[in-house]
């Protein structure tokens, strides 16, 4: 498996999580790109939506 760390944010000055950074964490299985990665919002813990969950 590979697994990758990203920290992305936004540059729009209207968008509300501007500046305010996103660390997400990517794992790929080993028969990528068939396999799905699987992704992990872990920092900011700001927010609600009823698709995304602390358990990734």
């Amino acid at each position: 498996m590979g697994h990758c760390r990203c920290i992305i944010s936004s540059i729009q000055n209207n968008c509300p999580f501007h500046s305010v950074p996103f660390q997400i964490n990517v794992t790929f299985p080993e028969d990528y790109p068939h396999g799905k990665p699987q992704i992990v919002v872990e920092k900011p813990h700001l927010f609600y939506h009823p698709n995304i969950f602390s358990s990734g």
